[in-house]
């Protein structure tokens, strides 16, 4: 009933001049009103993982979005496979905590992928106002390897979110 509600309310003000902060909050209140709907065809059967289960996951992921020294000899595309499943994982026991450890836990989670987003759309920015012309690039491999692995994971983690919001 609430994420009909919001998605109403985001639908009849993108029809209208509504101003910018008057879509911002209402889109902000359908996204958090789809964080809290369950398909109950499969997340009513799908056990929640123990908390160190969860834990560990998260662990792991952070390591790989920060490439940390335990996952340098993976090879990139290993990286991201396992980084991808990670995610996939952690959002769907994260969608919705029902305890202040899980809380905790779906907290890091997002400020993780909130992170990794910032990251990715400032290297985004560095590369195309390097293509341009306008600033040389000043990047060194270690830093080129890091923005191109943030970039990844993050159109990875905004496409979980769809897709967790949308499952």
């Amino acid at each position: 009933e609430t994420l009909k509600a919001a998605m109403s309310r985001a639908r009849d003000l993108l029809g209208t001049c509504a101003s910018l902060e008057d879509v911002k909050t209402s889109l902000a209140a359908l996204e958090e009103a789809s964080l809290w709907v369950l398909d109950p065809g499969t997340s009513s059967r799908q056990p929640q993982e123990e908390v160190e289960v969860l834990t560990t996951k998260l662990a792991r992921f952070q390591a790989l979005a920060k490439n940390a020294p335990e996952v340098e000899g993976l090879r990139r595309k290993d990286k991201k496979a396992e980084a991808e499943q990670l995610r996939m994982d952690l959002a769907s026991q994260l969608i919705a905590p029902n305890d202040d450890e899980r809380r905790r836990l779906a907290q890091t989670f997002r400020e993780l992928c909130t992170e990794l987003d910032g990251r990715c759309a400032r290297a985004r920015t560095r590369r195309r106002t390097s293509s341009c012309g306008l600033e040389p690039p000043e990047e060194t491999s270690a830093a080129s390897d890091e923005a191109s692995l943030s970039g990844w994971l993050s159109s990875l983690i905004g496409s979980g979110v769809r897709a967790a919001s949308a499952g």
